[in-house]
C-alpha cells in the first residue's frame, strides 16, 4: 500500500469560544466551518484508498 496522504493523519481543528470578543453564535459557526473541512478531508482519503484498493484488488 502507498503512503497515507499527510491530510488524512490531521486531526480536526478546534474552535475555542472567544470570550467577550465574540457571539455564542459566530463560534457554532466557526465550528461548522471546521467539521465541513475535516468531512471534505475524511472524504478524499477515503476515496483515495478506494481507489487504490480498486486499482491493485481486494485480497
Amino acid at each position: 500500500m502507498p503512503d497515507l496522504p499527510e491530510e488524512c493523519s490531521q486531526k480536526m481543528a478546534r474552535v475555542y469560544p472567544k470570550y467577550g470578543i465574540e457571539k455564542p453564535r459566530n463560534t457554532q459557526l466557526r465550528w461548522e466551518v471546521a467539521a465541513e473541512l475535516a468531512d471534505q478531508r475524511t472524504g478524499r482519503c477515503s476515496s483515495f484508498y478506494k481507489d487504490v484498493k480498486n486499482r491493485f484488488g481486494a485480497k
